[in-house]
């Protein structure tokens, strides 16, 4: 241990090495130092450890691109059938049984540059969401306008003078209030009805029937 190149404190009064100081070293976790130890890092001479972690990293990224890389004889095929015979991505996965994924197709027609990239979709996505926003906002206020127009009703303000105080169009608003549930049960109620005789018992009067007073709840 005299000729390691770590500051002294890097060790133990036992002369091995202390785990957690030597991470604080290396800026990584003391789980991360025991594993390089098993694997034969030379952890004792900090300037081969870069080359090392340069080496070790260059392995597993090569790992990790022959994993995703696993469709690459199908990849002439994607591109085919995705500008020629005019497939969505979805119709592509299914042609290949869902591998590679929709998402896997994606990234292979984007790495061709010949599908939108991350920063298209993300502007498509932000105009999609404008125009549902709008959306939403539009179907908010007619039914606004169609509420306000039966509650004046109600009070005995006719819908054209409550399209003509606020600028609406009043056919519009006919056209939607006509059909409402509600408009036709507020109808039924104002209609006068001829009384029942049973209801009415000794004070019904065949010459003379009274009407009943509408009932607003009906």
């Amino acid at each position: 241990m005299s000729d390691a190149t770590l500051p002294p404190t890097m060790f133990k009064k036992n002369g091995t090495l202390h785990l957690k100081r030597c991470a604080e070293f290396y800026c990584v976790r003391p789980g991360t130092i025991r594993v390089w130890s098993r694997c034969g890092a030379p952890l004792l001479e900090p300037d081969r450890m870069g080359l090392w972690r340069n080496n070790r990293n260059q392995v597993r990224f090569q790992k990790i691109g022959r994993k995703n890389n696993r469709h690459a004889d199908k990849e002439d095929e994607v591109v085919r059938l995705y500008l020629y015979e005019k497939l969505g991505l979805r119709a592509i996965a299914r042609y290949f049984s869902g591998r590679p994924t929709i998402t896997g197709i994606r990234n292979i027609l984007i790495g061709r540059g010949v599908y939108r990239g991350s920063e298209v979709l993300d502007e498509q996505t932000a105009r999609s969401r404008a125009r549902r926003v709008a959306v939403i906002a539009k179907e908010k206020e007619a039914r606004h306008r169609i509420a306000l127009c039966l509650w004046k009703l109600r009070g005995g303000t006719g819908v054209e003078t409550t399209c003509r105080k606020n600028g609406w169009n009043q056919k519009s608003i006919w056209n939607v209030l006509s059909s409402r549930a509600s408009y036709k049960r507020f109808k039924a109620s104002q209609s006068l009805r001829w009384p029942d005789k049973r209801s009415f018992g000794k004070h019904y009067s065949r010459i003379f029937p009274r009407r009943t007073i509408p009932r607003r709840n009906q």
